[in-house]
């Protein structure tokens, strides 16, 4: 029961960094709980994200790091939205497919110019990745040669934003310990994107990865 406790909550301390709500009290630090809904324990696509991995060093012999791609994935992001921000839309297209890009400029030209600014203080750092799937298409390219293609399928969610609101919403609460859930009507519920990225990953062929599905992205958090 406790090891299933665990997994459905990411537990994160806010040390030092929270002050008590009464006067000349010293900072101390408040147990900040917060409910994930999509931390959920998968035992089964874990074992096949790594059969997946096995497959494409092993058999295609790609180099192919799954933690490396969930650390350096946001910076895709932080790619596009640069290039939005300077109007230089012709260039998505070594990033994002054509149908996604079309879905990312109308989801950009709807946002207000606050949100615009709101979303050019983002940081790579801020953004929390999790729920890996991968899948993969093969083909015979010719004779005995296959043709494959890795698509990643990942959530992502900017956790900082959302703990600065903890932040603020635990400074207002006089009590030494809270439990704050995000279902609570004083937080803001942190947005879940979802993306998916596609790469070949046939033998011998440099892939790059492009960006093929975003849903409701960007928009302000």
């Amino acid at each position: 029961m406790k090891i299933l406790s665990k997994l459905r909550y990411f537990n994160v301390s806010l040390q030092n960094r929270v002050l008590c709500a009464r006067t000349g009290q010293q900072p101390c630090f408040r147990n900040v709980q917060i409910q994930m809904n999509g931390l959920a324990f998968r035992p089964w696509i874990n074992f096949q994200n790594m059969l997946f991995g096995v497959l494409i060093r092993g058999y295609f012999q790609q180099q192919f790091n799954l933690k490396e791609f969930m650390q350096f994935s946001p910076y895709a992001l932080l790619s596009i939205l640069e290039k939005l921000e300077t109007k230089k839309f012709e260039e998505l297209s070594e990033l994002v497919e054509n149908d996604c890009q079309k879905s990312i400029l109308q989801n950009w030209e709807s946002l207000s110019t606050t949100d615009k600014m709101e979303l050019q203080k983002c940081e790579a750092t801020d953004f929390y990745c999790f729920q890996p799937t991968l899948a993969m298409k093969i083909d015979v390219k010719q004779e005995s040669e296959l043709q494959a293609f890795l698509a990643i399928n990942i959530k992502m969610t900017r956790l900082k934003h959302f703990m600065d609101n903890v932040q603020k919403t635990a400074e207002q609460v006089v009590n030494s310990k809270i439990n704050v859930y995000i279902a609570n009507d004083k937080l803001k519920v942190p947005t879940v994107y979802y993306f998916s990225f596609v790469r070949e990953m046939t033998k011998g062929v440099d892939g790059a990865w492009k960006m093929v599905e975003c849903k409701d992205w960007p928009k302000s958090s």
